[in-house]
């Protein structure tokens, strides 16, 4: 991952140089790093130059083949937008630079390789997770993915190890610090971060992907809302839902496997 994320920063500079914001037009990676849209689309046209090479009707009908050559949507009005940010944007390198190109190409053909890599590793790692209760019930609040529930299923390992829900809000590290005397106030206190950075980034972006869905029916989602309604910072908002889902996840993961023990035990 530090390898993909260093070789996608670099194409990401340089072709802010080369075709000045073409990321805001084409999405980058799919979730998981089977398809990216946009290294495909850079290993024909990562010059602005390349795409005005020929007219704008003959730009749409290539795009629209190549689009669906590479099963996406073969969209004419996208074509239309990438021609006309290719006639109005600046970009401050060469289309003819063989080293700018090169540079581009080799960077793809790694991240590439590297996303390969990563789906076959994210593959085995939900095949392993699939029987975990962990995991299937991780799986079951809206707005988390697959990817994203073996991240947390990877990250927390088995819950029963945590003795009740505030061990294990305590071992993420969103608790709230213990009572202070001296200059503290009540609404200074913030949360602790002792415990799980990376299961920290993890849940931010579960709560993050929860708001996405807004579904109605998903209480975190709904109090999530609640609190940016009371005027609550949006960052304390996901914290204040993670904290909440914690709670929420160890008590079904619980019952699940007592369940399970039961259906042995019979």
């Amino acid at each position: 991952m530090e390898l993909r994320i260093n070789q996608m920063n670099f194409i990401d500079q340089t072709i802010s140089q080369t075709f000045p914001g073409i990321k805001k037009l084409i999405p980058h990676a799919s979730g998981d790093f089977s398809k990216d849209k946009l290294l495909d689309f850079l290993e024909i046209w990562w010059h602005k130059n390349l795409v005005l090479e020929k007219p704008e009707e003959k730009f749409i009908e290539d795009f629209k083949n190549w689009a669906k050559e590479k099963r996406y949507h073969p969209n004419a009005d996208k074509a239309k937008s990438i021609y006309k940010l290719a006639e109005e944007s600046i970009s401050t390198q060469p289309s003819n630079s063989s080293y700018i190109k090169n540079s581009i190409q080799e960077g793809i053909e790694l991240i590439k390789h590297i996303n390969q890599i990563l789906h076959t590793i994210l593959s085995q790692m939900m095949e392993i997770a699939e029987p975990l209760e962990e995991y299937q019930e991780a799986k079951k609040f809206s707005g988390i993915s697959d990817k994203l529930a073996v991240q947390i299923t990877a990250e927390f390992g088995d819950l029963s190890k945590f003795k009740n829900k505030k061990s294990l809000i305590s071992f993420v590290g969103i608790d709230s610090p213990p009572y202070e005397s001296g200059n503290f106030k009540a609404d200074q206190k913030k949360i602790t971060k002792r415990g799980n950075a990376i299961l920290r980034k993890v849940g931010y972006q579960a709560m993050k992907c929860m708001m996405s869905s807004k579904d109605p029916e998903n209480e975190i989602y709904l109090y999530m809302v609640k609190k940016e309604k009371d005027r609550k910072a949006k960052k304390i908002c996901k914290f204040a839902g993670l904290n909440k889902f914690l709670r929420i996840y160890y008590a079904k993961v619980m019952a699940s496997k007592q369940e399970k023990n039961l259906l042995k035990a019979a």
